[in-house]
């Protein structure tokens, strides 16, 4: 069965895109080796994945692999130190972490509580 509505991302081609972004988000939230390779790319991909996030009509991907993601990047402090100014940097990341905290937790289906009350369940 497809996805169809009349937003932006309410069809198959366009779920397709943003289920494609998820994979250098957990591969920067998950892998031990070479994480820090996937950063860029996974805090563009969050960039986009919060853009799309909720507006499709299946509620588009959860943002929790987004916060675990960031909460790695912003703590990894070899790659913060790579910048050429470390502490706009991490100014930087510590607001792209604000804006994914922000959208779970105007999110019914993937605030805080709800992903915790999730996890608690397994």
């Amino acid at each position: 069965m497809g996805c169809w509505g009349y937003g932006p991302f309410d069809c198959d081609s366009a779920a397709d895109m943003v289920a494609k972004l998820t994979k250098p988000i957990v591969l920067a939230a998950t892998r031990k080796r070479c994480a820090s390779y996937h950063y860029g790319e996974a805090r563009a991909a969050i960039q986009m994945i919060l853009l799309a996030h909720g507006t499709d009509i299946l509620g588009g991907p959860p943002l929790a692999m987004c916060l675990d993601a960031l909460t790695r990047i912003v703590g990894d402090e070899q790659y913060v130190n790579d910048f050429k100014e470390p502490l706009k940097a991490a100014t930087q990341l510590r607001k792209e972490l604000r804006q994914v905290k922000r959208a779970m937790a105007k999110c019914e289906g993937c605030s805080p509580r709800a992903f915790r009350k999730k996890k608690a369940a397994r």
